[in-house]
């Protein structure tokens, strides 16, 4: 893979100081992982591939950049999965300069491993980081499906009209392409959300499910 030096850094963790199983048996035992000591790996050898993004810039919260490698300290400790579940760990993307670099390398590799057939599985980083992923199905011209799950469909404009988490599906929808083939937002609760947002969203077929909803029947979902 050209785009592997390039764009990632290697996962650089330390050893945890309470392991609940030992090493042979947990996760990143049974994984393939890019560290700063292992030879570059091919990675149509595998079926998965975990992209972490310490991306958050266009976020108003904080500690994106920390968020890859928190995630890998819970999920390496896990017990171990099928070996004929061929795994790699790519490390974390390289942050661009601006936002916009940070997109564009996210979309490259995802274009990339979306195209060896890898299931893609994302560390880390704001929401609207589901943008640069969408378009690597775009520029592939493939079709996929969009689960959200949260407590407000996020439909505001951006007030200098860059993509923004709380603006990523408005980003989506205004791209108009045939790439979403099915939209599900879940979990939304109504004292958060104006009403032209959710008429936007059934118009574009949508299937959103108030948290209410979900809890008097969670087999909806």
């Amino acid at each position: 893979m050209k785009l592997f030096p390039d764009y990632f850094d290697p996962v650089s963790l330390d050893k945890p100081l309470l392991e609940f199983l030992p090493r042979d048996y947990t996760f990143s035992a049974n994984i393939k992982v890019h560290t700063a000591g292992t030879k570059t790996c091919e990675p149509a050898d595998y079926r998965v591939a975990l992209v972490g993004i310490p991306e958050g810039r266009n976020s108003p919260a904080s500690g994106f950049a920390l968020a890859p490698d928190k995630v890998r300290e819970a999920l390496y400790q896990t017990a171990r999965i099928p070996r004929n579940i061929k795994i790699v760990d790519l490390g974390n993307i390289k942050s661009g300069q601006t936002v916009n670099d940070t997109y564009a390398a996210l979309t490259d590799v995802a274009t990339d491993l979306l195209q060896k057939n890898l299931t893609i599985v994302v560390l880390g980083g704001s929401q609207d980081l589901t943008i640069p992923l969408f378009r690597a199905y775009k520029k592939l011209h493939r079709t996929c499906s969009l689960l959200v799950i949260d407590n407000r469909p996020d439909l505001l404009p951006s007030p200098d009209k860059s993509s923004h988490s709380f603006s990523f599906l408005r980003t989506i929808i205004q791209e108009k392409t045939k790439t979403l083939h099915q939209s599900v937002l879940l979990g939304f609760q109504q004292y958060l959300t104006d009403k032209s947002a959710i008429d936007i969203l059934e118009k574009l077929y949508f299937d959103p499910l108030r948290l209410g909803q979900l809890r008097e029947n969670i087999s909806r979902s």
